[in-house]
């Protein structure tokens, strides 16, 4: 296998996956539910889509009688450039928004399901259950503890 043929593999490669990328980004922005996230999957389809064409660019220089490999690198650091930015843009917003928005929903969930422990401890722990009301607190205290390290752990 010669040098050009495992660039062009490479490059087959990538347009493959920019290819299903195109497909998938519309379903992820319809399924989100936070309008910027939703938008930063439509502006990377819009980019994704021009390095569909890039790439298609650089199979057509690729198989020109002269090797054009400039225009190719050209073309591919173009693409990475955008890649970058659109990186930074989706993590910038996870951190900012997103992470926090699902945290403080987990959060309220959290506090639903204390409440209700709270009423049904209430309601087994009259005098004849033997039970404590500090043995009670305790248990809850250890249940909450237990569903924060569950949420922390699902957020990595």
């Amino acid at each position: 296998m010669t040098l050009q043929d495992k660039l062009l593999e490479e490059l087959r490669d990538l347009y493959h996956a920019e290819k299903q990328l195109v497909k998938a980004l519309p379903k992820m922005a319809k399924a989100s539910t936070h309008e910027d996230l939703r938008d930063a999957f439509e502006s990377h389809l819009e980019e994704t889509r021009e390095h569909v064409t890039r790439l298609e660019e650089a199979f057509a220089a690729m198989d020109e009688k002269v090797l054009r490999l400039d225009d190719v690198v050209t073309l591919l650091e173009q693409t990475l450039e955008e890649e970058k930015a659109a990186d930074k843009k989706l993590t910038a917003l996870a951190e900012q928004e997103v992470n926090l928005s699902a945290a403080s929903e987990g959060m309220g969930e959290e506090q639903e399901m204390e409440e209700e422990e709270t009423v049904s401890s209430s309601r087994s722990t009259g005098p004849s259950s033997g039970r404590s009301r500090s043995a009670s607190r305790r248990q809850s205290s250890s249940a909450t503890t237990s569903r924060a390290r569950a949420a922390d752990r699902r957020r990595r």
